[in-house]
């Protein structure tokens, strides 16, 4: 009996209801008895049909039956892995005095502060119990004066008054980092000064990580000691085992514009070049099965340690699963379907972490998979190179086109950018990315012999500046890539029905097909042509909530103005975290930035005036009757009831003990007053469709 490509997939049946179910449960919590029963109810469904109706014509019922069941199996899976519904988790316990945690992963060094992930293990009680809790901490210590860092698997004591919650984006469009956080189980966070914790004697550290992450401080310390350089110790840290916290923003964002940021994540692409050299230094195990089967189980030994270095992050999970699922299959002499190995490996990886799935790499590194396992081959069958070099050309250019179609809208929706030279970028840096990583090999399975060392530590540092020259050099080529794009996650979909339909309709010259593709792009345009009308006629004034920072917006149509301290324009990781999305989103093409630290300024808009203060305190020329004042330094008393029948917003540069006497002394003379720390900024809509 023929069998059609959808019958022969089961895996990826099954994967798509079941991650639905996840996606569902990010969004909204349903009760769990509900759940539950609807589980026993669809199975026990399934059962009677499978045994009542026999008939193959039913067998759309089994299936609409089997997808809800898998649909809310995963919808309870995603429930249960909530950490806060454990009964010992700590937030439970209402007289906690002191928190007991342990180190999770080595400090992380900032500029100001050093973060700590950490996992709770005990509470002490106001009665001096201790019991113990679970849970997870993000941990900030202000970078100053610190005698001793707590290290991995170290046991820490803090005060459970200084535990928070982790505060919900303060601006509009701004990342949502609670959000974030919170698919990582993590919920609430502590800021530290030095003499407040105390780090014990205890370890709970794994010993098996505390290796690891002993073997990655050896790696570090070689590739500084032979490449020199930290700007391309960084970059080769990155590329061998996937950490890229010391990767400097610029360079950073240089590989993001170009489109090659994927070869800074541990990936497919690290792990088959881990598969070919082992396959090349084991192949004479291949004259017998047995000997051969010792290959594959050593391959596979590899390919985990290696994921254990990188410390399984999302994409070297994936590959390493897919590697596995492959190697088994090998050893059992079974061939296995491509897309059902796919399948399986987000299946296991989703079962084991169902937060996963909304974790950027998990979702680029599967799209990208898909796209050069499906797409890749139709698109190099396009050209048919006679040479050898125009044919490797070729190879990786058919590759870039294939996960660039498949990952784009994901990109587009988390990054708002496209890499318009993305073709030539990844044509040159691939190889290059490839030769120091057989180069990274090399120096450290040689690092004890000093002269390989020297060597290869001069090519890898030679390799890597040559690297990041070159996409420097595409990022300043006009028009390299394209920012500012903003999409919603609907729309982000649309683009994918779209992009499918039109790649199956020129395989199968379904006009149905093609229908579909037509009416999501006029959805689509819809949906932009919507936004942009709004957009054309806004007009609006935002005053942002950035710590000890002053910014304020003022939109009219497609034209800004920003009122900005000098200190923060100059801050660009600030302006992008916190304003950045939002000018994406309002579409503010002509921006006037307006410094005006030491004067006050008027503005006017739609008959409204705003009155904004200098950051010192200056009195104003004159005492307009204006509608709003800004306030970037505490007013006293005299100054409100002189602005008295004005609204007063209070910026983030007024300290919250300032701003609770200022908005107290405001309730008393009747004087309307607002503070950004209070819920964040402070928006007023003067016209707009929003």
């Amino acid at each position: 009996m023929y069998l059609s490509f959808w019958h022969k997939v089961p895996v990826v049946r099954m994967l798509i209801p079941f991650a639905c179910g996840i996606g569902l449960s990010m969004f909204r919590h349903l009760p769990m008895n509900i759940l539950i029963a609807g589980m026993v109810a669809s199975l026990c469904l399934y059962l009677v049909t499978f045994i009542v109706i026999k008939s193959y014509s039913y067998r759309w019922l089994h299936g609409i039956i089997l997808n809800l069941f898998l649909l809310l199996f995963g919808w309870l899976l995603h429930d249960l892995r909530d950490a806060r519904l454990a009964a010992d988790y700590f937030t439970h316990t209402h007289n906690k005095q002191w928190i007991w945690m342990r180190v999770t992963e080595p400090p992380l060094q900032k500029t100001k502060s050093i973060k700590l992930k950490t996992e709770v293990i005990g509470i002490t009680d106001s009665s001096g119990v201790t019991k113990t809790a679970t849970g997870k901490l993000l941990v900030y210590i202000k970078n100053n004066d610190i005698k001793k860092l707590p290290s991995y698997g170290q046991v820490m004591l803090i005060k459970a008054y200084s535990i928070k919650d982790i505060a919900p984006p303060q601006n509009p469009d701004e990342f949502n980092y609670k959000r974030y956080l919170g698919f990582n189980q993590i919920y609430y966070q502590a800021y530290l000064q030095p003499h407040e914790f105390i780090i014990t004697d205890q370890e709970k550290g794994y010993p098996l990580f505390q290796f690891i992450y002993a073997l990655q401080d050896y790696f570090k310390q070689t590739l500084h000691t032979y490449i020199g350089s930290a700007s391309e110790t960084a970059v080769a840290q990155a590329l061998m085992y996937g950490y890229d916290d010391d990767i400097d923003p610029e360079t950073m964002q240089a590989y993001s514009n170009t489109g090659t940021l994927h070869v800074l994540a541990v990936s497919g692409m690290h792990v088959g070049i881990i598969f070919i050299i082992l396959g090349w230094m084991l192949k004479m195990l291949d004259k017998n099965k047995k000997l051969k089967l010792i290959k594959l189980s050593i391959i596979l030994l590899f390919l985990w340690a290696y994921s254990f270095l990188c410390g399984l992050s999302p994409s070297i999970l994936r590959a390493t699963v897919m590697f596995s699922i492959i190697i088994m299959g090998d050893m059992l002499a079974r061939r296995t379907n491509v897309y059902n190995t796919l399948a399986t490996s987000a299946f296991i990886l989703l079962l084991i972490d169902c937060n996963m799935l909304a974790n950027v790499g998990f979702q680029l590194s599967y799209a990208a998979v898909l796209g050069i396992v499906f797409l890749h081959p139709l698109i190099y069958e396009w050209l048919s190179p006679s040479k050898w070099l125009t044919n490797e050309i070729w190879k990786i250019t058919s590759v870039s086109i294939a996960a660039q179609v498949t990952t784009s809208p994901i990109g587009i929706l988390y990054f708002h950018q496209f890499p318009n030279c993305f073709l030539f970028s990844n044509l040159l840096i691939i190889p290059l990315t490839t030769l120091v990583l057989y180069a990274g090999i090399i120096l450290l399975l040689f690092s004890k012999i000093n002269i390989v060392a020297i060597i290869m530590g001069n090519v890898m540092y030679g390799l890597i500046a040559f690297t990041n020259l070159t996409v420097k050099f595409v990022e300043s080529i006009p028009y390299a890539y394209v920012n500012g794009i903003h999409i919603s996650i609907f729309q982000s979909i649309l683009l994918y029905i779209i992009t499918a339909s039109i790649i199956f309709y020129f395989l199968t010259r379904y006009i149905s097909l093609l229908r579909v593709a037509i009416i999501c792009i006029l959805f689509f345009c819809s949906l932009h042509s919507m936004r942009y009308l709004e957009n054309r006629l806004q007009e609006r004034i935002i005053l942002y909530h950035v710590p000890k920072q002053f910014g304020m917006q003022a939109i009219s149509g497609n034209n800004g103005w920003l009122y900005i301290d000098s200190a923060l324009w100059t801050d660009k990781e600030k302006i992008k975290f916190h304003m950045q999305q939002h000018w994406w989103k309002a579409d503010v093409k002509q921006q006037q930035i307006i410094f005006s630290d030491s004067s006050w300024n008027e503005l006017r808009i739609n008959k409204h005036l705003f009155a904004i203060s200098s950051i010192q305190h200056m009195e104003p020329k004159r005492y307009p009757k204006v509608d709003y004042v800004i306030w970037r330094y505490p007013p006293n008393d005299e100054q409100l009831k002189k602005l008295g029948r004005s609204e007063h917003w209070l910026s983030s540069i007024i300290s919250v003990r300032q701003a609770e006497r200022i908005k107290k002394r405001g309730a008393a003379l009747n004087i309307p007053v607002k503070f950004v720390g209070d819920s964040g900024a402070i928006q007023l809509l003067l016209h707009s469709y929003d």
